[in-house]
């Protein structure tokens, strides 16, 4: 897991500041739960922000990556 379940808790009391601690606690363990649904890609080499100039103007993606951002993308291996 990249975020432990203590820092995935953090962040949603920031995020979702007078929701109970209760479901607060349950939305973090659904979170760390689904661990093994996800896969990590690395997209460094296959970005096309690395091939086109425009991309940044177009693409959200493209703009972070110009910007020196680290790109994570996740992908579910359900269907």
């Amino acid at each position: 897991m990249l975020l432990s379940s203590e820092e995935i808790e953090r962040i949603l009391r920031e995020k979702f500041a007078g929701f109970p601690n209760e479901k607060i606690h349950e939305a973090a363990e659904a979170i760390v739960k689904a661990h093994g649904v996800w896969n990590e890609l690395d997209i460094s080499g296959n970005l096309g922000a690395e091939y086109s100039c425009q991309c940044k103007d177009i693409c959200q993606i493209g703009d972070a990556f110009y910007k020196g951002k680290k790109i994570r993308v996740f992908v579910s291996n359900r269907s």
